[in-house]
């Protein structure tokens, strides 16, 4: 895993394969770690990723990123305008983000979720449990599991939809 100190370094532990737990130098806003790789969002706004060989290739290049979210073998990164990008093995699934605009994203195993800047959840990716037919409504956050996706609704309910092999519906989700 990884984590942000108070000085805005990342700090990473943990399984290492290929460095992905020696994080540049820097100041970041926000971290994101998968299996074998890590990227993190620098305080001038630019994508930076680190580790694993192969899944870093291709991520955007630039600056306005606010948030970034690593899922197994690939990444998408929010920008500023709300746009989304996703990079990585894509080869096996289709992991294109909609072009809509959103204000937060979550990646599971193979699919990804984002709240849109009018409370709506959209999700893309593979569908082979259930994991993109999130219900309509209003939400404030979305977090995408490893097969299954949970929401938080305007009103204060979770409401999750998927995989319900771990039950989660039995823990009042």
């Amino acid at each position: 895993g990884c984590g942000i100190d108070k000085i805005g370094a990342v700090r990473c532990w943990g399984h290492e394969e290929d460095q992905e737990n020696q994080p540049p130098d820097g100041v970041f806003r926000r971290v994101s770690a998968s299996w074998v790789h890590r990227c993190a969002i620098a305080e001038d706004t630019r994508l930076v990723c680190w580790g694993g060989r192969f899944y870093g290739h291709g991520a955007p290049s630039g600056t306005g990123f606010i948030d970034v979210e690593l899922g197994s073998g690939y990444g998408c990164v929010l920008a500023n305008d709300g746009r989304v990008t996703c990079w990585g093995d894509l080869s096996s699934r289709s992991l294109e983000a909609p072009p809509i605009e959103f204000r937060s994203i979550s990646t599971g195993h193979d699919h990804a979720c984002g709240l849109t800047r009018a409370a709506e959840i959209v999700c893309w990716g593979a569908n082979r449990d259930g994991q993109l037919d999130a219900p309509a409504g209003e939400y404030i956050e979305v977090d995408a599991g490893v097969y299954f996706s949970c929401a938080l609704t305007a009103g204060g309910d979770v409401i999750c939809w998927g995989d319900d092999e771990e039950a989660f519906t039995e823990y009042g989700a």
